[in-house]
Formats: C-alpha cells, sequence, structure tokens
C-alpha cells in the first residue's frame, strides 16, 4: 500500500519523499485530479496507519512507533511531533497533522 512507502523511507525527508510519490504508481491510485489531492490521500493513509487506536489522532506513541518502525529515531519522532502538535493539547488531529503538510508543501513551492 502507498502508506508502506511513507513509512519506508528511513533517511528521507518528507520533501524527498513527495518528489518521489508523485512519480510512483503505488501513490497515485484512483488517479487524483491534482498534486494536492494526491497528497491529501497518500498523508490520509499515512495518518490512518499511524493512528493504531482508530480513535481519530495521533498520539506521542503512535508517532514514535511508526517512526521506529521505518527505522527513525525517537528524537525525529518527537520533534515531528512537537511541530505538528500545533494546539499543544498532546494529540496531532486530522487537521493538524494536514494543516502541518500542505503548509510545508506551500512553502516548498513557493521556493522552487
Amino acid at each position: 500500500t502507498r502508506v508502506v512507502l511513507v513509512l519506508d523511507a528511513p533517511g528521507e525527508s518528507m520533501t524527498e519523499f513527495r518528489g518521489k510519490a508523485f512519480k510512483s504508481p503505488e501513490a497515485t491510485v484512483n488517479q487524483p485530479q491534482s498534486r494536492i489531492e494526491q497528497l491529501r490521500q497518500l498523508f490520509a493513509d499515512a495518518f490512518v496507519a499511524i493512528d493504531s487506536s482508530k480513535d481519530g489522532c495521533i498520539s506521542p506513541r503512535e508517532l514514535s512507533s511508526a517512526w521506529q518502525r521505518a527505522g527513525r529515531s525517537l528524537g525525529e519522532a518527537l520533534a515531528t511531533f512537537r511541530e505538528t502538535d500545533r494546539d499543544g493539547d498532546g494529540f496531532i488531529s486530522w487537521d493538524e497533522w494536514w494543516s502541518t503538510i500542505i503548509a510545508d508543501e506551500l512553502e516548498a513551492e513557493s521556493v522552487e
């Protein structure tokens, strides 16, 4: 599945991964019409996979587990968590997850 691509990219930044994902047939199931729709589906799948408790949010433990399975460090997981938990409630909601992704994407496009 596409989620495996996200979680099995140790050593790559999310920007590097995104660049590959857009070229990968596995990342274009249902052929989204725009790059933003494609990103949304890709990261929605990742969100669902990481949310092992299925409560609609990602806890620090869930994110750390996913990052460790992907060969990433606990430090990377915690840094990502702090950056993404914008309201500071100790959980990452879908809105926080998506707004962080889209903000990063828009910033990357403005640099290009």
